[in-house]
């Protein structure tokens, strides 16, 4: 059973599968219009073959362990984002501003 069926919006697959992106790149399909559209919406607008990009679609997710689940790509920029802020997120160890501590009732 296909996983991305053409009633789906382009925004939803993306956010599902994001490795889909690649395969919308290369029909030179983005977000601009916010992924509100459906696939059968933008094959019709575009001029594209419907079962063509679905089974396209449907083959960039065939290795996927499920919804969601992270790419190589994904996985190798979350591993550099990580790494670039390791030691810059830290918690505040100074007390905070004057003017937000409470003022103790007598």
């Amino acid at each position: 059973m296909a996983a991305i069926m053409p009633n789906m919006k382009v925004g939803d697959i993306v956010r599902t599968w994001p490795e889909t992106m690649k395969v919308f790149a290369s029909y030179n399909l983005n977000l601009h219009c916010g992924g509100v559209h459906s696939l059968t919406y933008a094959a019709d607008k575009h001029g594209f073959d419907l079962e063509t990009m679905l089974a396209e679609l449907n083959a960039s997710v065939a290795g996927a362990v499920g919804p969601n689940s992270q790419g190589p790509l994904v996985r190798s920029m979350l591993r550099t984002a990580a790494r670039s802020l390791r030691g810059t997120l830290r918690p505040e160890t100074s007390s905070p501003p004057e003017r937000h501590r409470m003022e103790k009732s007598s």
